[in-house]
Parts: structure tokens; C-alpha cells; sequence
């Protein structure tokens, strides 16, 4: 009995540490969002995410200042679109995430600008509509290195089934 609350605890702890890890990355590039291009230096191969951070109750112009990551050196990488929208916030200002990559060692370019390709998918356009907040232009962008967000349910199942084994076990 006490072995396998042990063990079930454990598994909490540990989806608990990989939830935190989707949300809290080592931070690669921090910018505003202004027309440009900046090296990306990947120094580790792995999962990275693109946030957009700005002021919270607003809707950041990512039509008009949309970044994108270029491979450089024509090697191929997997990106996913954010289909949870896992945001942060902090009372006054808060973060969204757009998408997950994974990134072989290397160089890439970062690059906001007006042609690039939308990080909205069609349902997000339609809701923008509909949620009620000014347009802002003042945003930035962070390229963080963290868990992809596909972890995420996977985290909770675990932290739920858990505590429902453990409540079994206390009967």
C-alpha cells in the first residue's frame, strides 16, 4: 500500500516538473516586434516554442508583425501549431504560445515581417473578432527551449488517474 502511493505520488511529481518545463524555458531570443531578421543560434538539438508576450485583455497585431523561423542550412525541422494556446501571466502582462519546433543544431534566421506566413489558424482569426480588447502593436516575441505542448494533456491524464488511484488505495 505505502510502495504504491509512493509510486503514484512520484508520478505526480514528475507530470507536475514536465508541466512547469512546457511553460519555463531557457529563453534564446527576447525581441520586439519590429521588422527584421536575427540569427537564432541553436546550440542543443530539441524542442523550442515561439511566445508572443505583450500586455494582457489586448490582441497583439500578429497579422502585421508576424515572425517566422528560416533554416539556413537546408536542414529540415518539425513545427506544430499551439492548439491549447498555453498562456502566462503576471497580473499586468502575460505570454501566449504560437508554436513548437524542433530544431537540429544550428543557425537559423528569425525574421518579423509583414509576408510571412500567419501563425493564426482560421478559428483564431474568427474568435480575435469576437473578444472583446484594442489591437496592440506593442508586443515582442521570445524563442524559448521547453517541452512541446503535446505534453500537456498527457501531464494532467497522469496527475488525475494518480490522485484517483490514491484516493482508491485510502478507501
Amino acid at each position: 500500500m505505502y510502495l504504491e502511493i509512493t509510486l503514484l505520488s512520484l508520478i505526480i511529481v514528475v507530470c507536475f516538473v514536465f508541466l512547469i518545463k512546457i511553460f519555463v524555458g531557457k529563453t534564446i531570443l527576447k525581441t520586439n516586434a519590429e521588422y527584421g531578421t536575427q540569427d537564432l543560434l541553436i546550440e542543443k538539438s530539441g524542442f523550442y516554442s515561439l511566445w508572443v508576450n505583450g500586455e494582457i485583455f489586448s490582441k497583439p497585431a500578429l497579422e502585421k508583425f508576424n515572425a517566422m523561423i528560416i533554416n539556413e542550412n537546408e536542414k529540415r525541422f518539425f513545427d506544430m501549431p499551439s492548439f491549447f494556446r498555453a498562456n502566462t501571466n503576471n497580473g499586468s502582462s502575460g505570454s501566449i504560445l504560437l508554436e513548437c519546433y524542433y530544431l537540429e543544431k544550428g543557425t537559423y534566421k528569425f525574421k518579423i515581417g509583414n509576408g510571412s506566413q500567419s501563425h493564426l489558424t482560421n478559428l483564431d482569426k474568427i474568435a480575435r473578432e469576437f473578444i472583446p480588447g484594442k489591437l496592440s502593436y506593442d508586443f515582442g516575441y521570445t524563442v524559448k527551449r521547453t517541452l512541446p505542448e503535446l505534453i500537456f494533456p498527457l501531464c494532467l491524464i497522469g496527475i488525475i488517474f494518480s490522485i484517483m488511484q490514491i484516493l482508491e488505495i485510502l478507501k
